[in-house]
């Protein structure tokens, strides 16, 4: 019973320092990239705008309603 009981707590505790230090690694990559310049953060939103607008519009109207 012990057993069971620790090893799923050291899953967990893996599982969260991985999601942890992925989150950092994605972070720190894109402050690098946007302090070399090669995005700029404007033109990113802009377009993070785009093609969100282009996946709503290409939805099925039903779905999109049901999920809003």
């Amino acid at each position: 019973f012990m057993k069971v009981d620790s090893s799923g707590a050291h899953d967990q505790t893996v599982h969260g320092k991985f999601i942890a230090y992925t989150f950092v690694y994605i972070r720190s990559y894109a402050f690098f990239l946007i302090g070399l310049g090669v995005y700029d953060l404007h033109e990113m939103v802009e377009k993070a705008k785009k093609i969100d607008q282009q996946m709503q519009s290409s939805q099925p109207t039903f779905i999109h309603h049901r999920f809003r």
